[in-house]
């Protein structure tokens, strides 16, 4: 997560906007819902969103 993170300008909407959605993508990689929410919470805190679009962003990419 952190990798990703650092490829980005965050202070650009754009680019946060990406780097959120490749974070969903690692975390659809995840299988223990615990985990998910920890790295959920850790990315919405660094990229200043609720937990709950990036989960929902994971979701949305599980029914694909």
């Amino acid at each position: 997560m952190n990798r990703v993170l650092r490829k980005y300008d965050l202070s650009q909407i754009d680019e946060k906007i990406q780097s959120a959605k490749e974070i969903a993508y690692l975390i659809t990689e995840t299988d223990a819902t615990v985990t998910r929410d920890i790295y959920a919470r850790m990315a919405a805190e660094r990229l200043e969103i609720s937990a709950e679009a990036i989960i929902h962003d994971v979701m949305e990419r599980e029914n694909v």
